[in-house]
Order: structure tokens, then C-alpha cells, then sequence
């Protein structure tokens, strides 16, 4: 039996490299969820394993390091945050976008002791590192593909193969480029490793150049650097080598030194992948630091044990900086590691985070460390790159995994002389195989269940709930029953696309009344049941408010706007839809006070100014909507339907008719601006007119021409279709 689950457990350990390819396109993020979930049940396999071999076997139970104490003082301070967080549940669970919380810390705390046990050997861990360099080769190979065009890319124009992001993909591949060279220094003596180990380096760094990220490449640069610094301090007998490491400080240096004087040449500029990275500036980190000034508010307030994990939205809220308008409307993550720890952990947690860094790079660079000094160097410049990438950046499972396996590996190589923990203390064979077993495999199969069979299901049947169904809508509105009924980590989700799908339904032709009827009552009650558990998240009471406008229950979205601007009264979209609101009610003046509240918090953004002009023009303010368009466009011709409609109430049909005769000129083969055009022409009484753009209309598609003939007929007759 031990001998069983030692293999089964090195195996076990040996899979985890394989978890970046999983794509899960049955799941709900594919890209996210499926490798999570993998890794979870694996991990919990593993754990429960090795909690029956701990048990007959003192020899199986961890041994003390610095790195071990770092890990259990993050599990309690996240404990305690999670705790005190504004949102518990998520803080624990998180959601399928994430995929993190407090869960996943304790499923990467059980991996690192798992795979510090069970990897006791040199042998073994260098059969680890080779599988995970075997599978980044597939992942870089698959990113190249994308890049010669083979395959499409997932997000924008840069390569991001089975991760879903260029970001993640750099890091991921930072890591690898490190432990090839790692494993290039200690196969001295055999060629073909070494030149195996250095090719595999240098294409690492070449995809890693193919993604054009700036945060990888200021860590790779900034690791490589440090690594051949350490070098030349520590291998001090290796003059060779030694000036080796020299010129590689010289030439990143040279390197880094012609990418600012360069960054103006047209090469540099007409380069996608040259010309993001010689953007590097204090102007192009400008959204950076707006979040990262919030999130240093939020830690103000907050500063012991921070806001929990999955919490940031709640400081992005309040503390919502206006000159954000042009970047997303919700942001969960800081995009910067360090910050996100300490609005998840306050200071303990960033301390206790820190500690992890600290105590690997103490067991690497000590005097009496284990490794060479050529390991030390390249070890000590891996932990450098991702520590500086990770300013940038916020963490996904195919870094952490590479993370912890690197502090298991640390720790493993630095206390195998160690006495395990609790060694002297002993359970005999049969009660640990007749009782502790039986009591571990309950507990193990109990919690893989709780941990992912309702968020697996659910994370399906919300992809089939968005997906069209040969069924009809019905089938749609049962899977989003069904998934909600699972009550897991997933349901906010679940609730938010269910209000986005039953706002389409009232732009879809043919949908039965009763069942978009339905869609809209069901969407309803859960995001009223959402509110009700969150009652502090502005996203939610916008969500709701949305719904109900969409659906003209205008007086019932008044208290949830309401509530959205007291919880976030910086943010513009909840301006817009306040002011909306208000228009459809038909109080143009608290309207316009809405509009010009957003316009005035950041007069740069050009949507706040548009929608303060139609809030005069709908007051009547005709010469003040002029002045404020022109000042922000430039002209008064500004082909938007929202400033169209505006006219038409107003009745300047002349101001339409001149935007959509620009609008055609600039658009010639857009048929639908060519109705919209023949219908102000209709209201000028210019008929002939109208009836060419139609007839135009009818040329750019055929498929309408049923339809503007009729319209013709109908102008011919002196009668107006259009009303």
C-alpha cells in the first residue's frame, strides 16, 4: 500500500504540468475553469493520499523551512481577512472568471506539501521540470502558430495559445525560460541536454518577445540581469564564465539603452511587436496608476487585514477615479500583485505574501545553500523577473502552480537533512489502514463533491443557457434554472448574463411574449436575491436598474439607481443611466443635471460631453448643445442615434438630414443609414429625394427590397411610411 501511493502521489505530481493545455470550451471561461478544476481534484486526490501515507510513515510528513512558515502564515492571515471580508462567501469560493479565493490557497498550500514530500530527489525533480519544459514547448508552439496565422488568436492581435492571454502566456513562459537555463548549468558534462536546455531557453524568449508584454519584458530583463550579476559574485573560480555573465550585463544594458533612443524610429513605430514594447512610459502606465491610487485609498481605510480576496470591486467603487472612462467599467483586480494582496490582506497579508519571496531567496543565496553557485544565480534571477513581472500583472493558477512547485522545490532541496514534523509520533499499520484510511477517502470524495461537482455543472449549463438551442428560448430559461438550483460559487454570474440575455429578448423578433415575460420575471427575483446578499455592490443595484429600464419600469429603477450613485457617485455609466432614466419619464431637467454632473467629473471624455448636449438640446438649449458639441467634437455633425433621436423630439430635421448626408458620404455601403437619410427627407417633404436613397438602400441589399419598395409605394401615395 505505501509503496502504491508513493507512486501513485509521484505521479499524481508529475500530471500538474499538463493543466495549462486544458481549454474547457463546454465551460463557462474556458480558459479559467477548466484548468481549476483540474487542478483541484488532483490536489485533493493527492492530499488525501498523503495524509494516509503521513499517517503510516513519519518519514511522509513535512520537514520545517522558513518557506513552509511563509505558507502557513499566508493560510492565516487570509483566514482572518476572509473572515472580515466585505463579501465572505466570494472571498472564500471567488467566481468562474477567478477561479481563486481562499480556496485555491488551500489547494496550492496542499500541493506544495504534497510535492515537497513525495519529490525527494534530484532525479525526481528533474524529471518534473523536464515534463513542465515539454509542455510549455507544446504551449509555445501552439502561441507560433497563432503568430504565422495557422490559428486565430483569442484576444486581440497578440499570441495566447492555451492560456487565453498574452499576459499570461509571457509569464508563464518567463518561468520556463528560467528553469531551462537552470537545467542547462547542471548538465555540464552532457552536450546534447545542453544544447537541448538552451534551445528551449531561447525559444521561451522568443515567444515571450512574439507577445509584446511589457511587464514580462522589463521581469525577464530585469532576472537576467540579477542572474548574471549573482553569477559573477558567487562563481568567483569561473573567469570564463564570469565574463560571460559580464557581457550579458552589458548587452541587456546596450539593449535597453537603444529601445529609449530608438523608441521614435519608423521601424520601431510601424513594429506591432517593437513598438508596444518601446511604449514603455510613465503616459502609457497612466490607467496603471489611477488604479493603483485607489487601491491605495481602499488600504487606508482597511489597512490590517485588508477587504478579503475577490473584493477590490467594492474599493474600485468608492474610490472611483472619472479620468477612468475610457478603460473597463468594472475592475476586480488591481493589476498589480502586490496591491491586490494588500487590499485582499492589508498589510499582514502583503507581509506574509512578501515572506514566500523572502524565505525562498534566503534558502537560495545563504552562504550554506544547497545549490551551485551558477543555481543560485539563475534561481535567485527567476524569483527576481517574477517579482518585478509581477508589478504589472495579477496571478492566474498557471503561474501559481509554476510558483509554488518552485518554493516546494526550494524547500526540498533544503531541508532533506531535516527531521519531519511530529516524526517521533506513531499510528500502527492497522489502524491506519483499517480506520484512518477509510475515514481520509470519506472526507477526500466529500469535499472533491462539495469543491466542484455543483460549480462544474453549473459552469456548463450556463454555456448551453448562452448558447442557441434547437429547443427555442424555452431550453435556453431551463438551463438557466437549472444552473441556478446548483447554489454555487458561479450563481452571481449566472444571475448578471441571465439580466443581459433577458434584456436582448426585447430587441429579438418573434420571442412569445409569455416567455420573454418569463426570462424577465426570473431575472428579476435573482438579482433581487443578489442584491439582497450584497447589498453594498453598486454593480448589482446597476444591473437591476438596467433591467428595469430596458423593460420601461422606469419608476422602479429610481431606488437602485439611486443606491448605485450613493455607493459609487464618481462613476459616469450610472450618471448615463440615471439621466436616461429621467428623459423616458420625461423630467428633462433633472436629467440634464444627471448629464451634466458626468461631463463635468472628466470633461476629456467625450461620450459625458455628447450626452450633456442632448440633455440641452431635449431643455431646449439649442446654442449651448451647439457650443458644448462643437468644443468637444469639433463639428455639429456627429453621427450618434441617441443625438438623432434627440433632434427628431425636438423636431430639426434639418440637423438629422445634414448628419446622415455625412454619415453616407463616409459610409457609402451602410444601406441603413440610407433609410434613416430617406426618412428625414420625408419629414423636410422632400420625397424624391427620399425615394433615390431607398432605392440606393435597395442596391447595397437586395434582401430589404420588398421592404423599401413598399416604402416607395407608400411616399408616391403622399403618405408617410416611416411614422
Amino acid at each position: 500500500m505505501e509503496k502504491f501511493l508513493r507512486n501513485a502521489l509521484i505521479g499524481g505530481v508529475f500530471v500538474i504540468p499538463f493543466i495549462p493545455l486544458m481549454v474547457t470550451n463546454f465551460l463557462f471561461f474556458p480558459y479559467i475553469t477548466g484548468k481549476n478544476f483540474t487542478f483541484r481534484i488532483i490536489v485533493e486526490l493527492l492530499f488525501g493520499g498523503w495524509l494516509i501515507l503521513a499517517l503510516i510513515r513519519p518519514e511522509y510528513r513535512p520537514k520545517f523551512s522558513w518557506i513552509l512558515g511563509a505558507a502557513l502564515a499566508v493560510l492565516g492571515v487570509m483566514a482572518a481577512a476572509t473572515v472580515a471580508s466585505e463579501n465572505p462567501l466570494k472571498s472564500f469560493w471567488s467566481n468562474f472568471e477567478r477561479m481563486e479565493g481562499y480556496i485555491t490557497l488551500l489547494h496550492l498550500f496542499a500541493y506544495f506539501v504534497v510535492a515537497s514530500v513525495v519529490l525527494t530527489t534530484e532525479r525526481l525533480w528533474r524529471t518534473f521540470w523536464n515534463i513542465s519544459l515539454g509542455v510549455a514547448f507544446a504551449v509555445g508552439a501552439y502561441a507560433f502558430t497563432q503568430y504565422i496565422g495557422w490559428f486565430p488568436m483569442h484576444q486581440g492581435d497578440r499570441p495566447d495559445s492555451t492560456l487565453g492571454n498574452a499576459t499570461y502566456l509571457a509569464g508563464y513562459l518567463m518561468f520556463h525560460l528560467f528553469i531551462a537555463v537552470l537545467l542547462f548549468v547542471r548538465s555540464r558534462e552532457e552536450l546534447f541536454l545542453r544544447w537541448t536546455y538552451g534551445c528551449l531557453a531561447a525559444f521561451s524568449l522568443f515567444i515571450i518577445y512574439i507577445t509584446a508584454t511589457r511587464g514580462a519584458a522589463i521581469g525577464v530583463a530585469g532576472g537576467v540581469l540579477i542572474a548574471a550579476f549573482l553569477y559573477v559574485l558567487f562563481e568567483r573560480e569561473n573567469r570564463k564564465g564570469r565574463k560571460v555573465a559580464i557581457g550579458v550585463i552589458a548587452g541587456v544594458l546596450i539593449l535597453a539603452g537603444s529601445m529609449a533612443l530608438l523608441r521614435n524610429a519608423t521601424f520601431v513605430k510601424e513594429s506591432p511587436v517593437l513598438g508596444r514594447l518601446s511604449s514603455i512610459s510613465l503616459e502609457a502606465g497612466k490607467s496603471r496608476f489611477l488604479v493603483w491610487n485607489m487601491a491605495l485609498q481602499g488600504a487606508q481605510e482597511r489597512p490590517i487585514f485588508g477587504w478579503g480576496q475577490e473584493s477590490f470591486n467594492f474599493v474600485f467603487n468608492k474610490y472611483y477615479d472619472p479620468r477612468m472612462y475610457d478603460q473597463e467599467s468594472w475592475f476586480d483586480r488591481v493589476h498589480d500583485v502586490y496591491l491586490d494582496w494588500l487590499i485582499a490582506g492589508g498589510v499582514l497579508g502583503l507581509i506574509a505574501y512578501l515572506s514566500l519571496y523572502g524565505s525562498a531567496l534566503y534558502y537560495t543565496l545563504r552562504r550554506r545553500s544547497v545549490f551551485t553557485g551558477a543555481e543560485r544565480a539563475v534561481l535567485g534571477g527567476l524569483l527576481s523577473a517574477y517579482f518585478i513581472y509581477n508589478f504589472f500583472v495579477f496571478d492566474n493558477i498557471a503561474n501559481y502552480l509554476l510558483f509554488f512547485s518552485l518554493l516546494a522545490y526550494i524547500h526540498g532541496r533544503n531541508s532533506m537533512e531535516r527531521q519531519p514534523i511530529a516524526g517521533k509520533w506513531q499510528v500502527s499499520p492497522g489502524i491506519a489502514t483499517r480506520m484512518g484510511a477509510p475515514i481520509i477517502a470519506i472526507g477526500m470524495f466529500s469535499v472533491m463533491y462539495l469543491t466542484n461537482v455543483p460549480g462544474l455543472f453549473a459552469a456548463n449549463e450556463l454555456v448551453r443557457g448562452l448558447s442557441a438551442q434547437s429547443e427555442g428560448l424555452g431550453k435556453n430559461l431551463e438551463y438557466f434554472k437549472q444552473a441556478l438550483a446548483r447554489n454555487s460559487f458561479g450563481t452571481q454570474e449566472i444571475r448578471e448574463q441571465l439580466v443581459t440575455v433577458a434584456n436582448r429578448m426585447t430587441t429579438l423578433q418573434g420571442v412569445d411574449p409569455s416567455l420573454r415575460q418569463e426570462f424577465y420575471t426570473l431575472a428579476r427575483t435573482e438579482m433581487q436575491e443578489q442584491i439582497d446578499r450584497v447589498p453594498n455592490d453598486a454593480r448589482f443595484d446597476l444591473f437591476m436598474a438596467s433591467l428595469f429600464d430596458t423593460y420601461r419600469q422606469y419608476p422602479e429603477a429610481v431606488p437602485y439607481l439611486k443606491k448605485a450613485l450613493e455607493l459609487s457617485p464618481k462613476k459616469q455609466i450610472t450618471l448615463f443611466e440615471a439621466g436616461s432614466n429621467l428623459l423616458n419619464q420625461g423630467n428633462t431637467a433633472e436629467a440634464l443635471q444627471a448629464f451634466k454632473t458626468a461631463y463635468e467629473l472628466e470633461p476629456k471624455y467625450r461620450d459625458a460631453g455628447l450626452l450633456y448636449a442632448i440633455g440641452l438640446i431635449y431643455s431646449g438649449d439649442m446654442a449651448a448643445a451647439n457650443k458644448l458639441l462643437t468644443e468637444t467634437y469639433g463639428t455639429l455633425l456627429v453621427f450618434d442615434q441617441r443625438l438623432i433621436q434627440a433632434y427628431a423630439r425636438r423636431g430639426e430635421y434639418n440637423k438629422i438630414v445634414a448628419i446622415l448626408e455625412k454619415a453616407s458620404e463616409s459610409s457609402p455601403g451602410d444601406w441603413q443609414v440610407r433609410i434613416s437619410l430617406a426618412a428625414g427627407y420625408q419629414a423636410l417633404g422632400k420625397r424624391a429625394q427620399a425615394i433615390e436613397e431607398l432605392q440606393k438602400a435597395a442596391e447595397l441589399n437586395p434582401e430589404i427590397k420588398t421592404q423599401t419598395d413598399f416604402y416607395i409605394s407608400e411616399l408616391r401615395a403622399g403618405r408617410d411610411p416611416f411614422q
